[in-house]
């Protein structure tokens, strides 16, 4: 799953991270206080190789001050004395470690107690990459680490603002209130909820317009989809190790449709899902490709208790 950039970290995210063991990835890195020390070149060069690997991949956050096993977060740690590691003292260690600079990157300081923090590292995805870490090479995300990148992979991401980069959103668009109505002839409640309204949406974070895309919509098979004309249901796929249901769109400029620019949100369709009357978590994917651009794909989970629905981070 897929954790934005947030405009704010607070405690209660992280610890709602721990709550919902939301596990290590592409875009998600847990780190423990002891990576980051104040006299160790060692770990200043750990920490430039990851935040490089981020910007130089598709953007993400690392949270410094989580313990994790088995890429699960643990707990919250002992944390920092900010007048020992501080926002500013991170910033300018990746300001002069990580060549060429990297514009965009957040730093948030969340408080424990006092004289105790943690820190929320959030990189975006890089539009001036490859960005070299310190020991001069370059590192993406891989898994849940920092690998070194080959050179055809270095030659694409100099050519990242060339082609399109698109990103899929899901949103839901009614209420997420569930209703099982009571089916008069067997006086029990119906298997189904109430349709509940979703919307995909693309965002471009490059300058190169999409005119042509694939968009493809996994939902797991306990759900009933329904979907507009457009899309066309094509299989079925596991996807963390449930069967799911695969429909596809294509957006065309040839289909009157204009081009996918530079960060404008642009609607795609709308669908509508009823849920079982069963507590549960259910998965949603998404898969995008587009000429010149490396393919896309992310899922996420909902979770239903039976009287609503609500992402899981």
């Amino acid at each position: 799953m897929e954790v934005e950039l947030m405009i704010e970290w607070t405690l209660d995210d992280v610890q709602r991270l721990i709550n919902n063991n939301v596990k290590e990835n592409i875009n998600l890195d847990y780190k423990a206080s002891g990576a980051l020390q104040k006299n160790n070149d060692k770990k200043k060069d750990e920490m430039c190789k990851d935040i490089s690997a981020f910007a130089n991949s598709d953007g993400g956050t690392i949270i410094y001050g989580v313990t994790e096993k088995n890429n699960l977060p643990e707990m919250i740690d002992e944390g920092f004395d900010p007048t020992e590691i501080s926002k500013e003292w991170i910033e300018q260690v990746i300001n002069t470690r990580i060549k060429r600079r990297i514009d965009g990157v957040r730093i948030y300081q969340i408080d424990l107690k006092p004289e105790r923090v943690i820190y929320a590292v959030s990189i975006p995805q890089s539009k001036n990459a490859p960005h070299m870490a310190n020991d001069n090479r370059y590192y993406k995300r891989f898994n849940f680490e920092s690998v070194p990148m080959e050179d055809y992979e270095i030659r694409d991401v100099m050519r990242r603002n060339e082609s399109p980069d698109l990103h899929v959103e899901f949103d839901i668009t009614s209420h997420n209130k569930l209703n099982y109505q009571l089916e008069n002839s067997t006086m029990k409640y119906s298997p189904k909820s109430n349709p509940i309204k979703f919307e995909l949406s693309v965002r471009n974070h490059s300058s190169a317009p999409a005119e042509y895309a694939l968009f493809y919509v996994f939902i797991d098979a306990r759900i009933e989809a329904t979907f507009p004309s457009p899309f066309k249901l094509v299989g079925n796929r596991v996807l963390n190790s449930q069967l799911t249901y695969c429909y596809v769109y294509t957006w065309s400029i040839t289909s009157k449709l204009t081009p996918i620019w530079e960060d404008i949100k642009f609607y795609v369709e709308c669908f509508w899902l009823e849920f079982p009357n069963v507590l549960g978590d259910y998965i949603l994917g998404w898969e995008v490709k587009a000429p010149g651009m490396t393919y896309k794909s992310d899922s996420l989970f909902i979770r239903s208790d039976c009287e609503e629905i609500k992402f899981l981070l």
